[in-house]
C-alpha cells in the first residue's frame, strides 16, 4: 500500500518530490511563504501558501539490561522483525521476558510514547500463535494500551501471558549466567525476590523527537517541554502552529499509533487546502490599530507581540500592524505606555462609556 502511494505521488503531475533536500530558510506569511531549500547541494527558492511539517521522530536507543552486550537482549522493534521473518526460530523459544518503559517516563523522557505497550501485547499474541506453550512474562509500570487496544491486553492475559508490575526504583535486574540470562525481580504479591531464565529478553523502548530544535529555529515554530512541535491549541487547533499557514502531523507532533498518524496527516492536508482555497482567508474580527499621533516608536509592542505582527516603519518611525498575522490578542494594547495601540471596538473611549453606563 505504501509503495503504491509513493509511486502515485511520484507520477502525479501536480506533485513534485524533492529528494536529498534540506530546508535552510523559511520566511513570509500564510499565502506568501518563501522557502530556501538545498537540493543535492544546489540552492532553490520555493514560493508557497502553506507548509506541513511531517519530519517524524526516532527510536530511543535502549540502555542497560545488557543491551548491545548480549545477543539475547534485543529491542521490541528488533523482535518484531524476527517475529515476521524468522518464525521457526522464534517459535522454538520457551521463555520470553519483556520489560516496558526502558529509558522512558524518566527525567530525560518524562512522557509516554503510547506505542510501546500496544506493540508488546501485539507481539506477545503473535508469539502465542506460533507457540501456545511459550512462557511470556511482561514487566510493566503501567499497561497503557490506548483506546480499543485494551481488548488485546485482555486477550493476552486470557492466553496465559503474565504481566508483572515493577516500580522504577526497583526495576528488574539482568545478568549473564551459564551462557544464558538471569532476570531477578521483586514479586509485589508475596514481597520476595524471584528470578527466571529467559531465552530472549525484549526491551520496549519509546520515541523521541528527531532534532526538532534546528528546524524550529529555521521555521519559527515553538517546541513543547518534550521537544515536539507545540500546537496553537490542543483542543481547537491540535495540528496548527501559532503562525497561520504552518501545520504539522505525525510523530514530530507527538508519539502516536499509526492510525492516528494517518488521521493527522489527512487532517493537516485538509487544513492547508482550506486555507489555500480562501475559506480561512479572512482576518481576525478583533484587530488592533495604531494611533500614529500618540506612537513614540519605542518598539515595546514589537517585542511583546507573540505573533510577530508588529514592526516599526523605518520612514515614519511609528509602529505598524501586519493584519495578516494579527490575532487580536491585545498584548500590544496593554503594553503600550502611550495608549497608541488599541483594539477595534475596544477603544478607551468605548470602554469608559461602558463602565460609566454600568455605574449609573
Amino acid at each position: 500500500l505504501l509503495k503504491e502511494m509513493v509511486s502515485s505521488a511520484d507520477e502525479h503531475p501536480g506533485i513534485e518530490i524533492l529528494k536529498s533536500a534540506e530546508l535552510s530558510k523559511l520566511d513570509g506569511t500564510w499565502g506568501n511563504f518563501r522557502s530556501l531549500v538545498s537540493v543535492e547541494g544546489e540552492a532553490r527558492e520555493i514560493r508557497h501558501g502553506a507548509v506541513i511539517f511531517a519530519v517524524g521522530g526516532q527510536e530511543i536507543k535502549p540502555e542497560g539490561y545488557l543491551y548491545g552486550e548480549n545477543p539475547n537482549v534485543i529491542s521490541q522493534r528488533e523482535f518484531e522483525r524476527l517475529l515476521y521473518h524468522k518464525e521457526k526460530k522464534i517459535a522454538a523459544l520457551e521463555t520470553i521476558a519483556m520489560i516496558q518503559c526502558v529509558n522512558c517516563r524518566n527525567e530525560k523522557h518524562p512522557y509516554c510514547s503510547r506505542i510501546c505497550c500496544t506493540h508488546a501485547v501485539k507481539n506477545a499474541l503473535k508469539l502465542k500463535e506460533l507457540n501456545p506453550e511459550a512462557d511470556i512474562c511482561v514487566f510493566y509500570r503501567d499497561i497503557r494500551t490506548y483506546g480499543f487496544y485494551e481488548k488485546y491486553y485482555r486477550e493476552a492475559r486470557d492466553k496465559g501471558v503474565l504481566f508483572i508490575r515493577y516500580e522504577p526504583e526497583d526495576n528488574p535486574q539482568v545478568r549473564a549466567k551459564n551462557g544464558g540470562l538471569e532476570l531477578t525481580f521483586l514479586d509485589r504479591i508475596i514481597g520476595e525476590k524471584m528470578s527466571l531464565n529467559p531465552d530472549l529478553l525484549i526491551l520496549s523502548n519509546g520515541i523521541e523527537p528527531y532534532h526538532n530544535e534546528r528546524l524550529a529555529d529555521i521555521a519559527g515554530l515553538e517546541l513543547n517541554r518534550d521537544g515536539f512541535f507545540a500546537e496553537a491549541n490542543p483542543k481547537s487547533a491540535p495540528l496548527d502552529s501559532v503562525d497561520r499557514g504552518k501545520y504539522f502531523c505525525g510523530i514530530c507532533h507527538s508519539p502516536n499509533l499509526m492510525e492516528n498518524v494517518i488521521c493527522q496527516g489527512k487532517a493537516a492536508a485538509i487544513r492547508a487546502a482550506v486555507l489555500l482555497w480562501g475559506e480561512l482567508g479572512e482576518f481576525s474580527d478583533i484587530r488592533v490599530f495604531v494611533n500614529e499621533r500618540l506612537c513614540a516608536g519605542c518598539g515595546i509592542c514589537v517585542s511583546v507581540c507573540p505573533y510577530s505582527a508588529r514592526v516599526i516603519d523605518e520612514l515614519s518611525n511609528k509602529a505598524r500592524v501586519i493584519d495578516e498575522l494579527c490575532k487580536g490578542c491585545g498584548t500590544c494594547a496593554v503594553s503600550c505606555p502611550n495608549g497608541a495601540s488599541e483594539q477595534y471596538d475596544f477603544e478607551r473611549k468605548t470602554m469608559l462609556r461602558v463602565i460609566d453606563r454600568m455605574l449609573v
